[in-house]
């Protein structure tokens, strides 16, 4: 149980009697399954703070572009030489 619980820091690992019992992400539900079963698992976290995108618009209102970004629940950072094709205008 030990071993899973190192492996699973965010679920909570109980022994039952003959069986165990998982309080957790779905994620983590199979994988403990797939391990039980005998199979190699590889867990892999990803951690989505620091992801960045690039977004490409052409010919869009860039407020109608900001309020869906911030409905999205995500920040913007312009990069000040990208700016360089918008003073044309």
């Amino acid at each position: 149980m030990r071993e899973l619980a190192g492996r699973f820091p965010r679920a909570r690992v109980e022994r039952r009697g003959a069986r165990v019992a998982v309080y957790g992400c779905y994620e983590d539900h199979q994988l403990i399954e797939r391990l039980l079963r005998g199979e190699k698992v590889q867990r892999v976290e990803i951690d989505l703070r620091n992801t960045r995108y690039t977004l490409n618009v052409i010919n869009k209102p860039l407020g109608a572009v900001l309020n869906h970004i911030a409905q999205l629940g995500l920040t913007v950072e312009a990069d000040p030489g990208s700016t360089r094709s918008c003073r044309s205008w």
